[in-house]
């Protein structure tokens, strides 16, 4: 994630019906890299959010 602003931000990972699988509240300053396990999870699409506050970005996972 490279953000043009410090700040904190909400991660959330969910799947599609909507269970949030996984949440994480980061404070950074630029650049921030971290690695997520969820390969309990089963295979299939996931969604992540990151929110911080003023907007959000949805992508779409796939675990297979």
């Amino acid at each position: 994630m490279n953000a043009s602003k410090a700040g904190t931000f909400n991660v959330e990972i969910f799947n599609i019906q909507g269970q949030v699988i996984y949440t994480k509240e980061i404070t950074q300053d630029g650049f921030f890299k971290d690695q997520i396990d969820i390969s309990k999870e089963l295979g299939g699409v996931y969604y992540i959010r990151i929110n911080d506050g003023n907007s959000m970005k949805v992508s779409k996972i796939m675990i297979q």
